[in-house]
């Protein structure tokens, strides 16, 4: 089973992940994911139902548009389009320094993350990043390096704070 490191009251701590693709999941699991479901849906569409006003003809066409939605949604991996995702400091860090190795591996061979490659869409290629950022921002190196910058980062914030007597 694999972990992910959070922190919790400035505590790091390795939590189980125990849900991988294929899981079979029990009545409360299904409940669940079925309500983040519907809320994803519902925020995702509450700026148009209001920009429709009263307007019975404009409801109707968010209306459709909605349903059409609810009929092609599937979750996402973070950062693909989705919510912001909440990260500790520590996931912060590992998953900037996956965005610099990522950008640097591509510059290697004179490409940038802007550039799609042939044959893919541009959500394929975002999708592709995303899953190459996650991948090597779990790491466990790039864990390490990631918690040393930000203890680093941590103990100079405080010798700044002791010089500003505040």
């Amino acid at each position: 089973m694999s972990t992910k490191t959070v922190t919790i009251a400035g505590l790091a701590i390795d939590l189980s992940t125990p849900y991988v693709a294929g899981h079979v999941l029990n009545e409360a699991e299904a409940k669940t994911l079925n309500q983040v479901r519907i809320e994803n849906i519902r925020n995702n569409s509450a700026k148009a139902v209001k920009e429709a006003g009263e307007d019975a003809e404009k409801l109707a066409e968010v209306k459709a548009k909605i349903q059409a939605y609810d009929a092609e949604y599937q979750f996402s991996i973070a950062g693909e389009g989705s919510a912001r995702v909440t990260r500790d400091p520590v996931e912060r860090e590992a998953y900037a320094i996956a965005k610099e190795f990522v950008k640097a591996h591509l510059a290697k061979s004179g490409r940038t993350i802007k550039m799609v490659p042939e044959g893919l869409t541009e959500d394929e290629w975002k999708a592709k990043l995303e899953e190459n950022y996650e991948k090597v921002a779990t790491n466990p190196d790039v864990i390490a390096e990631a918690k040393k910058v930000v203890a680093a980062k941590t103990k100079r914030a405080e010798k700044l704070a002791e010089s500003i007597q505040l």
